[in-house]
């Protein structure tokens, strides 16, 4: 088993030969997938744990994420953390996308982003549930402004993926499908 520290390292590891299966953020997939790796998903799951949107100093709305004061934290674009955050931000009906914000901040783990935000280097991020709770107490004005769970429940966190030729178990499914005995 190898333990990457990005989702993109993990899709790397694949790509390279260095793995046979692969347990990732699903954007992660998809987005290697858009690349033209010839990755086949199986077993996506929901709710592993919750991601947030979190504010602090009073940013406590969606709409304050694209004033230019604002310095959110968010991975690089395609990263899970902006595949989230559109999520979230879709989820409570706001229109605009993570590329209309005018001050992103890139902090690429999700550790990195809650470190910065309970430091006061951030207004706002997307970072776990757990991490939000553990960080609350060190940050001015903490506020969950919105919720997967709560805002976006069907959304697709996590799947495991491996090459077309990668794995037995998965050499005659139909691209992108879920078999049937996954999760059994």
């Amino acid at each position: 088993m190898t333990i990457t520290g990005t989702h993109t390292d993990a899709v790397k590891t694949l790509s390279d030969g260095d793995a046979e299966v692969l347990a990732t953020s699903f954007s992660a997939i998809l987005d290697a997938r858009e690349q033209g790796k010839d990755l086949k998903v199986f077993c996506p799951y929901v709710s592993m744990d919750d991601f947030v949107l979190a504010g602090a100093d009073g940013v406590d709305t969606a709409g304050q994420l694209f004033e230019p004061s604002t310095r959110v934290g968010v991975d690089s674009p395609g990263g899970a953390g902006a595949i989230v955050l559109n999520a979230l931000l879709s989820g409570i009906g706001e229109p605009r996308d993570v590329h209309e914000i005018p001050n992103p901040r890139i902090i690429e783990s999700a550790n990195a982003r809650t470190k910065a935000w309970a430091t006061g280097q951030l207004d706002a991020t997307v970072i776990h549930d757990t991490q939000f709770d553990a960080a609350r107490s060190t940050v001015n004005r903490p506020v969950l402004i919105a919720t997967l769970y709560d805002n976006a429940p069907g959304f697709i966190k996590v799947a495991q993926a491996a090459g077309r030729t990668g794995s037995h178990r998965t050499e005659n499914w139909p691209r992108g499908t879920v078999p049937p005995h996954c999760g059994r």
